[in-house]
């Protein structure tokens, strides 16, 4: 339950968060309709990755210690974000358009990684 959580509420909310505050340290208003509007893209895309880095993580849970497991988490995170992009888009970008995507959802999955992790004292 603590994964499903962390995995799939708290990595897509994150990342609307961080674009609402880029935004705003920018000196927009907060509620701009389009900002909202690519946040909650930015949300779906982020929760699709979320959902299979999440399952894949569960998996290697059983297996690996967190060492090991959150940066794996963070590299299919990486790979996930940076190849659903052209599928979504449906057009071929260059690398170094998709290293954003690839940036985020490594530091995103490898959070959430680490947030769902089971310590024990």
């Amino acid at each position: 339950m603590k994964r499903a959580l962390v995995f799939l509420l708290l990595g897509p909310a994150s990342v609307v968060f961080i674009v609402w505050l880029i935004y705003v340290a920018t000196g927009g208003t907060p509620w701009d309709f389009v900002v909202a509007y690519f946040a909650l893209l930015l949300f779906l895309f982020t929760f699709l990755v979320s959902a299979i880095a999440g399952l894949v993580d569960g998996y290697l849970a059983r297996a690996f210690p967190i060492l090991v497991r959150a940066p794996m988490a963070a590299i299919i995170g990486s790979v996930l974000a940076a190849g659903l992009v052209p599928v979504l888009v449906r057009m071929m970008l260059q690398p170094q358009e998709l290293l954003p995507f690839a940036i985020g959802g490594a530091l995103s999955m490898g959070t959430c990684s680490l947030l769902a992790n089971n310590y024990r004292s």
